[in-house]
């Protein structure tokens, strides 16, 4: 049971970072569950990127999941403003280089459409993040061969 896709925690002790962009929720949150269930002691902080309020899900989850481990924590990033779900609204890049300095030391787990996982791969390596520390799956369309 579990994941299938070739997403996965990187190996290492250091804090984690999730990025998920819309439905790339369902793999990160898979394997953040997967780890602290298995007693991972490092901290583990979840940034869930979404267009507008109406495309939040899971939020009920993420919160017990914060109250049940001390090391979880979660931020929902609305692209698109107003927000009556968050403070600041933007794009999870612009939003990432706002909340870290740094990101050396840091390992990631990314998914959601493949500009999202782009943008936010370049935006971890910009910040100094090890290229072997990500793992990420992005999601593309399948579009059905044309009979002809």
């Amino acid at each position: 049971t579990g994941p299938f896709g070739t997403c996965q925690l990187p190996k290492g002790g250091w804090s984690v970072l999730g990025m998920a962009g819309g439905t790339g929720l369902a793999p990160v949150l898979s394997i953040f569950e997967q780890a602290l269930a298995e007693g991972a002691t490092e901290e583990f902080i979840l940034l869930f990127g979404v267009l507008k309020d109406a495309d939040a899900f899971e939020l009920p989850r993420l919160l017990r999941l914060e109250k049940k481990y001390p090391n979880f924590k979660y931020e929902l990033v609305v692209a698109e403003g107003p927000s009556a779900l968050c403070a600041d609204t933007g794009l999870m890049p612009a939003y990432l280089r706002q909340k870290f300095d740094s990101l050396k030391g840091w390992r990631a787990v990314l998914s959601g459409s493949p500009g999202f996982v782009d943008a936010m791969t370049g935006a971890c390596v910009e910040l100094g993040m090890a290229a072997e520390a990500m793992s990420a799956d992005s999601f593309t369309n399948v579009v059905p061969a044309s009979a002809g």
